[in-house]
């Protein structure tokens, strides 16, 4: 997790240089992706979580 930081870090610094624009846009993307299936996977821990309770 750490390196993951380090390494988000190294390309904020190298933000607006133009040969870190692709490394950007695909670290922009699998974030969101990764965002998108946190999300998806609370949601289901929640739902998991919450059909038990209203079985019984």
């Amino acid at each position: 997790m750490s390196g993951f930081f380090a390494l988000f870090k190294f390309i904020f610094k190298n933000f607006n240089n133009r040969s870190f624009r692709y490394v950007r846009d695909t670290v922009n993307l699998y974030f969101i992706l990764i965002a998108n299936l946190l999300v998806a996977l609370s949601f289901r821990e929640q739902n998991s979580i919450a059909k038990p309770k209203t079985l019984i």
